[in-house]
């Protein structure tokens, strides 16, 4: 958000895990390049190597949990850490 905006941060436990959203007003992903994001070495920037989100979904799936996106252009994006939870009692 280069221009400034507004960053919100969401912890929400549901149905299948803890839900960790992090939203933005900024200026959005556009849909053809949503589906790129997570590829390794996948860039829209000068700098940077693209390897932020590809190496962060590797590690949350890695220990059992999902990273999703969503995006409106114009409208800012929204990335949603999901943990699946244990529950109390439970052996891990």
């Amino acid at each position: 958000m280069s221009e400034g905006g507004v960053l919100k941060i969401l912890a929400t436990q549901e149905d299948d895990g803890l839900h960790i959203a992090i939203s933005d007003t900024g200026s959005g992903i556009p849909a053809e390049q949503l589906q790129e994001i997570f590829r390794p070495f996948y860039t829209t920037k000068y700098r940077g190597t693209g390897l932020g989100l590809a190496i962060s979904r590797g590690i949350v799936e890695r220990n059992g949990g999902r990273l999703e996106v969503e995006s409106e252009p114009g409208q800012g994006s929204t990335f949603t850490l999901i943990i699946e939870t244990v529950a109390e009692g439970a052996m891990t």
